[in-house]
């Protein structure tokens, strides 16, 4: 057993994450970190365990099975607590992509990020994709953030034909890495020749937060990382009434359990997903694969306000040649809706529609369904204003108070007067 991740049996893409979960642990212990814990404890979970205690000689703190944080009833949060407060460090090695995407968001809220270690595992599919000669080229990425202009961005660049970026904004592909996807992903970015398109090639994938180890190995170390901020508050609001507009699989429990709008329901909503919006934590683990100078962090008010220097800088900064670049008189501000479900049938229909539309492979056909959807937005949904729940979120800077100091220590500036 002591050397079985050494063995000619191995698959080659074992070995590489063999190879992945040592030079994890070597990294932390050359940061000085003596303690460890494992989660979830699965095949790759124990092999982690396997080789700090045979390699390493090292004991680790607890192993928590993944039973324990997938059910939020026995979720070990003070144990969890207790254990940051020790300099322990938690080795988060998953197959899957959903699963670690997952997993980071049960502990997140209970986790500073240093002391998350999250280990790529690849399994044979994901391996031949990562090592495959035609994959597409990304000049830029901009990974983030959700409710933050994403959609208007997508809208401005495109504006700009030297640089291209698919008619749908969102692929998912990092998301879910397999052959099928993989092909339906190539045909976005190339012409009927297989011939990729525009001088520079972009993608627009607020999704990605979770997965830039994924990003890394299929992108390569050359792309540029762009993230849009925002007033974490605001932003959260927005992605609030979105949810309750489009019903989407999380808005559609809380309408389910609720059955309409009332302080429970939005109470719940911010104690489950304020975290999406702590931007450092998510900027601090692109920072773990791509040098500060590949990452630009972009403020969507100063976005919104300027767009002529702003859109310059963008320009310039993803890598394209003044003489190709163009000047932003206006910005197209997009994706905005203040409404939501209106009752509980209204939502029912928003979330058929929802779903039906994330689940078809034709972009035409997705682009179509997205029309429809929107009309029927105007018998479903009704106006909506936060000023009766005001009480609610008056406290809801607390929670970003924290990663608002931090960010303001990344950007080198205080974001007083534009966010607080």
């Amino acid at each position: 057993m002591e050397n079985m991740y050494q063995t000619e049996s191995l698959y080659d893409y074992e070995a590489q994450n063999i190879l992945f979960i040592r030079r994890a642990i070597q990294k932390r212990i050359e940061q000085g970190i003596k303690q460890f814990a494992i989660l979830p404890a699965g095949f790759w979970g124990r092999m982690t365990r396997h080789i700090l205690e045979k390699e390493f000689h090292i004991e680790p703190q607890a192993c928590f099975d993944n039973f324990s944080f997938y059910n939020q009833d026995i979720h070990p949060v003070s144990e969890i607590r207790s254990m940051c407060l020790s300099d322990t460090v938690f080795l988060v090695a998953v197959e899957k992509e959903e699963w670690r995407g997952l997993l980071y968001q049960q502990i997140a809220p209970f986790i500073p990020d240093s002391f998350i270690e999250l280990i790529p595992i690849l399994n044979a599919e994901q391996k031949r994709i990562f090592e495959e000669s035609k994959k597409v080229h990304l000049d830029f990425l901009c990974p983030g953030f959700h409710k933050c202009s994403t959609t208007s961005l997508q809208a401005a660049l495109r504006q700009n034909k030297n640089i291209f970026l698919p008619d749908v904004k969102e692929t998912f592909f990092i998301t879910e890495i397999t052959e099928s996807t993989h092909k339906k992903f190539r045909q976005n970015y190339q012409d009927n020749n297989g011939k990729s398109i525009g001088v520079l090639n972009g993608g627009i994938e607020p999704t990605y937060l979770f997965y830039a180890a994924s990003v890394y190995q299929y992108f390569g170390r050359d792309l540029k990382i762009l993230f849009l901020v925002r007033n974490p508050v605001e932003a959260l609001k927005s992605a609030f009434k979105m949810s309750m507009r489009e019903a989407d699989k999380e808005g559609f429990e809380l309408i389910e359990k609720y059955g309409k709008m009332c302080p429970d329901l939005m109470k719940e909503y911010i104690e489950t997903y304020y975290w999406r919006f702590l931007y450092i934590n998510f900027i601090r683990i692109y920072e773990r694969y791509y040098p500060k100078t590949q990452i630009k962090i972009v403020l969507s008010e100063e976005l919104i306000q300027d767009p002529s220097e702003q859109m310059e800088t963008i320009q310039e900064f993803i890598g394209l040649p003044k003489e190709l670049r163009i000047d932003y008189e206006e910005f197209p501000y997009e994706n905005r809706g203040d409404t939501v479900f209106k009752d509980l049938g209204g939502a029912y229909v928003n979330h058929t529609l929802n779903m039906l539309r994330m689940n078809v492979e034709s972009v035409p056909l997705y682009l179509r369904i997205d029309e429809i959807r929107k009309e029927v937005f105007d018998i479903t949904t009704a106006d909506f204003n936060f000023e009766q729940y005001e009480d609610i979120w008056e406290t809801v800077y607390d929670y970003y108070a924290d990663s608002i100091k931090s960010l303001e220590e990344r950007m080198g500036r205080s974001l007083e007067g534009v966010w607080y």
